[in-house]
């Protein structure tokens, strides 16, 4: 939980520096203090580490003598006015947190969009003013990529260090007069940096510091080069040369607006201490559309732990960052921005959907009611080109595929839901309407399927033998031992289709079951119904297949069940530790998509 240890101690000196007046502004202080960390859970830790850092800032000791537990000499005069504005100016500063909302919950990049003189630019730079350049890097839209050959570059390493970060600092800074100076310098220093970093890798490789594989410089040659095809990025005596496929060699300085583009932003993020987010401006300028795309692919993956923030208006690029949280910038008004989360279901205007989400990604549409769970992060892995949208349940995926394709989007449209007590008849079809199915209860019962509880067993089990062996027995206990339930749930539903209203889901006994459907026993055979699924459970036993005990087995607590089967490491979870493992084994996602979710692609 945060605590701010220099305004308790202002609150110590109220009294004897007759500060009352800043009662209610500590006061406010507090709440805010008492807002972060009830959400304190939900923030990403970039985020937490951001805001403390912003929050840590308040610095009052120093306003105080020593002899009252300041760092202020004895001799110097305290002033009461100091302490009241520096305040006041925090919690000013407090207040312009909101701002940085977007970026704290989900570690997911950002795209700001909206019209030209919407204030996007504004915004990111008020951003950076809040954070400091510490906790963010950002690469203005103005970008004179030009290469200086008069340039003095400093040799010396922390020199040459501290110019870099002047000419980031003052060609960002609108304000500054020579802002135009520093901008054209940017290119410049890009490429000197590239330069430097080649000449210390090849040492630290000579001397066998360093593999060659893993050198950045030769990682940023080689992307450059795949991104451009026709000609060839290369050093020759420590300096950055150009080659054509036909050999013709000529200066960097001659190289197109695009071209200089993508080594600028390779060399200059990658090259340089890694940051919690990067902030782009019009990440598209001067660069043709089919690289766009496959250059901040390349940047993201090497930068996994950082946000990235794109401010944008071009929407074929909002389409390309998939699973990203789009904002809508509505306006700036020359105090305050008023900007929404674009919403992720098909009461967004349709002007809006097409301008801003674009027409290339697919849409997929999964049960799960937010992003945190377990449907909408599984079909993210599976499927990280499409636009995964929880909807709520079945018939709410049912009602949002039907509508987006009766207004023309031109994405194509899934939907996904559970197998829960649906026949097998009704869910097969539902595919001639794009609607698919795990061949599981529901997602918690795929994440316990055999591929993966395998997967899971040989990473943390203490006992891989006969580990999967006593799960299996033990799920398979478990389903038997819970027939009734079963039978009834299943009877319930079939009811409940034809009209039945009765409270399914609290039913335990067959009793329960007959007092609630009393008005419908004369025209339905409750006794056939009953042996339909007395049939069904006898035939999924006696098949005794694990994966297909899991198609019909109802219990939403199976990833946490089976710890004493399971014999995980300790302080190791199946429930915590499933998607981790997902995330890390494409292998094994895309062997699961082939096997259950072929036909949507």
């Amino acid at each position: 939980m945060y605590k701010n240890e220099e305004l308790e101690f202002l609150k110590t000196q109220i009294d004897r520096l007759s500060l009352d007046e800043l009662k209610e502004p500590i006061a406010r202080i507090e709440n805010y203090y008492a807002d972060y960390n009830s959400r304190l859970r939900k923030y990403t830790e970039n985020y937490k580490k951001t805001m403390e850092g912003i929050m840590n800032s308040l610095q009052i000791k120093r306003m105080v003598h020593k002899t009252y537990g300041g760092t202020l000499g004895t001799y110097t005069e305290e002033k009461p006015e100091e302490i009241i504005k520096s305040i006041r100016d925090y919690l000013s500063r407090l207040d312009e947190l909101k701002y940085l909302s977007f970026l704290s919950e989900e570690s997911r990049n950002v795209v700001l969009v909206g019209p030209n003189g919407c204030g996007k630019t504004t915004l990111l730079r008020h951003l950076l003013y809040l954070t400091g350049e510490n906790d963010i890097a950002y690469y203005q839209a103005d970008r004179l990529l030009v290469i200086s050959e008069s340039e003095s570059i400093e040799r010396d390493s922390d020199a040459f260090s501290k110019s870099i970060k002047e000419t980031t600092r003052y060609a960002t800074d609108v304000n500054y007069s020579l802002q135009s100076n520093y901008i054209s310098k940017q290119f410049t220093f890009a490429v000197a940096l590239l330069e430097r970093c080649r000449s210390n890798e090849t040492e630290r490789v000579l001397e066998g510091t360093l593999e060659q594989s893993a050198c950045v410089t030769s990682l940023i040659l080689r992307e450059w080069n795949n991104l451009i095809g026709d000609r060839t990025l290369f050093f020759r005596d420590g300096s950055l040369k150009v080659k054509t496929l036909d050999g013709k060699e000529y200066k960097i300085k001659y190289l197109s607006s695009g071209e200089k583009s993508i080594l600028y932003f390779l060399a200059s993020i990658l090259l340089q201490p890694i940051k919690k987010y990067y902030f782009i401006d019009e990440p598209e300028n001067n660069l043709n559309p089919a690289i766009v795309a496959r250059l901040w692919n390349i940047i993201e993956n090497c930068r996994r732990d950082s946000i990235f923030v794109y401010l944008t208006h071009d929407s074929e690029f909002v389409s390309t960052r998939v699973n990203a949280k789009i904002y809508w910038i509505e306006k700036y008004d020359g105090s305050s921005w008023r900007y929404h989360p674009l919403p992720e279901n098909d009461n967004l205007p349709q002007e809006l959907m097409v301008s801003l989400v674009g027409n290339k990604q697919t849409v997929l549409f999964c049960e799960s009611h937010d992003e945190e769970k377990y449907d909408s992060i599984v079909f993210k892995l599976m499927f990280p080109t499409f636009k995964v949208i929880s909807s709520g349940g079945c018939k709410k995926v049912l009602a949002k595929v039907k509508s987006y394709k009766e207004v023309g989007l031109p994405q194509n449209a899934y939907g996904i839901i559970d197998c829960d007590y649906r026949d097998d008849e009704y869910l097969e079809g539902q595919k001639n309407k794009q609607i698919y199915h795990l061949p599981f209860f529901e997602i918690e019962n795929f994440l316990f399927c055999e591929e993966i509880l395998t997967e899971m067993i040989n990473q943390f089990s203490r006992n891989k033998e006969t580990a999967l062996h006593n799960v299996k027995n033990a799920v398979k206990a478990d389903f038997i031992a819970q027939k009734d339930r079963f039978v009834i749930r299943n009877v319930g539903f079939r009811l409940q289709e034809q009209g039945f209203s009765g409270q399914i889901n609290r039913l335990n006994t067959r009793n329960e079951l007959r007092e609630q459907f009393e008005a419908y026993k004369n025209s339905i055979d409750m006794d056939e119904l009953f042996s339909k699924y007395d049939t069904l459970f006898d035939e999924i036993v006696k098949r005794n297949d694990y994966n297909y005990f899991l198609r019909y087995f109802d219990q939403k607590s199976i990833l946490s069940k089976y710890t004493r089967e399971l014999d995980f490491e300790p302080n190791v979870s199946y429930d915590k530790e499933v998607l981790n493992m997902l995330r890390h084994n494409d292998t094994l996602i895309n062997s699961l998509k082939t096997k259950y979710l072929s036909e949507i692609r």
